[in-house]
């Protein structure tokens, strides 16, 4: 395979979008690539003319050490200021593209339906966005930029050694092939071991996040030293597969050098009887010399390449593969419009559904249910049994397997998701909060919420008091996923947040199950009176908000039965 054809395989084309904007970069790097490799190659010819003009075999203006001397001067002062300017500007194309990449991987994973996040490990994602666009970044900063530069040098030498001498220069050519042929044969096992060791990195950065974000749960097993067990068995394999990877690239890069010396050994061995006889002078056999020697360095440097690009390919493949995923567009329309308001009702119409994690198991099986404007509807049933699958559907978070969900008669699928979910405000029976203030985590749903829109919130959720008693109030920090409030602030600060959005439906699933007793009274009685006139879903299994519902369903066996009241006491919720 050809080093063109590989870094067409590499997917790096599947990029454009990523290096286009930055093109101009680009195409001003290979003008000074062109202008870099022009000076080098200079040298050669201006040093063996310095030797000639040394022991008087030529003349002209060469003749003179002074002009020579002055030259191979200025041959090197334009070479490093070239090569300067290249540098910098395929940095700056590096930089800027890499910088894009992690932009379009981070808006692809952000807008991923929740299924996707169902069947990826988080920690292997986050592998992707590290480790892998590193490895491409090498290419774009360095490789792409040798594979140009060092076949201009290459054609350029050649160019200068058949001009010195064509059968010296042939000499030097039939070292190549088998040279470039067990460089080859290398490049593929380094691509091999490559993904392979990509594949184990994913692995060990899995483990890694997941040791950390569930410390404490490891910490109250005394399970430190199995983490550290299974972290240190993933590390060896990343290991064995790097030693293994260098191995072959170090060879590669062997390879070219004994290509370099055996080339060098041969033509001294000619060139030695072609001084001999006056046939070429001194001077020129050192500038045929220091060709081979530009040829060769060339070779090596591109070897070194074909290997980095080869190790960089399952990174290319991986970020693609993120990239072609079909994202989650919250300003699709297919059919409806903009939704401003909910003013008829809410219906599920045999709705079945089962996750795309485990499809064999069916969570939702021919439900119906019809909410309408100002209802307040609570809905009980087992763990696990579909009660947060129907907020999540309601969500538009999965696809139905099955039926439909229409809201004043519009299919939920056909409105816009950016105005859709504005409808709702959510407090999940998982708190997730930002490393932000209280503030900044209360006003995430609305940004522009003035002060006293916060303070109202906070007093009718009950965490007014609490907050206020903090050094910082609202601008207290609350650590990685609010680590440094109780469950039951936690849950009060999102209850908070949801009221502040003022919803057309609030939906409480376990909003308050962190909460005790007398403190879930209070917050009941506020929420009820923030409830009137509010389309409102509860989901539960505490009977005092429960009974605080207009119509109260059962989830059972994929389907909602209808309870009447005074039956519902007789149930242990």
């Amino acid at each position: 395979m050809s080093l063109f054809k590989t870094i067409k395989n590499s997917n790096i084309f599947a990029l454009k979008d990523a290096y286009s904007p930055f093109k101009r970069y680009f195409i001003l790097g290979v003008v000074f690539i062109l202008l870099t490799s022009l000076t080098q190659v200079s040298l050669p010819y201006l040093f063996g003319q310095l030797i000639d003009g040394a022991t008087k075999n030529t003349t002209g203006i060469f003749s003179n050490l002074k002009y020579i001397s002055f030259a191979i001067f200025l041959a090197f002062l334009l070479n490093s200021i070239f090569k300067l300017i290249k540098n910098y500007l395929f940095f700056i194309f590096a930089e800027k593209t890499t910088f894009r990449i992690m932009n379009q991987v981070f808006s692809k994973l952000i807008r991923q339906p929740l299924k996707f996040y169902d069947t990826n490990l988080v920690g292997d994602l986050f592998s992707r966005i590290n480790t892998d666009i590193a490895l491409i970044k090498s290419i774009f900063s360095e490789q792409i930029a040798s594979v140009i530069y060092q076949p201009f040098i290459i054609i350029f030498c050649f160019v200068n050694l058949f001009s010195i001498n064509y059968k010296l220069t042939f000499l030097l050519i039939l070292v190549f092939p088998p040279a470039v042929y067990f460089s080859l044969k290398l490049a593929m096992k380094v691509r091999k071991l490559s993904r392979e060791t990509l594949n184990y990195y994913s692995s060990a950065n899995v483990i890694l996040q997941e040791s950390l974000q569930l410390v404490r749960t490891i910490k109250t097993f005394n399970n430190e030293h199995i983490e550290e067990e299974k972290y240190s068995k993933a590390l060896d394999n990343i290991l064995r597969k790097s030693i293994s990877t260098s191995i072959a690239k170090i060879a590669i890069e062997g390879v070219a050098s004994f290509v370099l010396l055996l080339g060098i050994i041969i033509i001294i061995w000619y060139a030695s009887e072609l001084v001999a006889t006056a046939t070429i002078t001194t001077g020129k056999l050192i500038e045929f010399i220091v060709n081979a020697v530009f040829i060769g360095s060339a070779y090596s440097a591109i070897s070194i390449a074909f290997g980095t690009i080869q190790k960089s390919i399952g990174a290319t493949e991986r970020i693609n593969i993120l990239l072609n995923e079909p994202a989650e567009d919250i300003t699709q329309v297919a059919i409806g419009d903009e939704l401003a308001d909910f003013n008829g009702s809410l219906k599920f119409n045999d709705v079945c559904f089962n996750y795309p994690s485990r499809e064999s198991t069916v969570v939702l099986d021919g439900l119906n249910l019809e909410i309408r404007r100002g209802d307040k509807i609570g809905i009980i049933g087992e763990s696990g049994g579909g009660k947060s699958t129907i907020l999540q559907l309601l969500l538009r978070f999965y696809h139905l397997s099955n039926g439909q969900i229409t809201i004043d008669g519009l299919n939920i699928n056909e409105i816009p998701l950016s105005s859709y979910r504005r409808l709702f405000g959510v407090v999940s029976q998982e708190i997730k909060l930002f490393s932000g203030t209280i503030n900044d985590n209360i006003k995430y749903g609305n940004p522009d919420a003035t002060d006293s829109d916060i303070i109202k919130a906070s007093k009718i959720s009950n965490s007014y008091d609490f907050i206020q008693k903090l050094p910082d109030g609202f601008n207290s920090l609350v650590g990685e996923n609010g680590v440094t409030l109780s469950g039951g602030q936690r849950q009060r600060i999102a209850i908070t947040r949801a009221l502040l959005v003022n919803p057309k439906i609030l939906i409480l699933d376990e909003a308050t199950s962190a909460l005790d007793n007398e403190l879930e009274s209070i917050i009941n009685e506020s929420l009820v009176e923030f409830m009137k006139n509010k389309t409102t879903i509860v989901l539960s299994h505490k009977l005092s908000i429960i009974m605080k519902m207009d119509r109260i369903f059962k989830v059972e066996n994929g389907k909602l039965i209808e309870l009447n009241k005074d039956v519902f006491r007789e149930f242990k919720v």
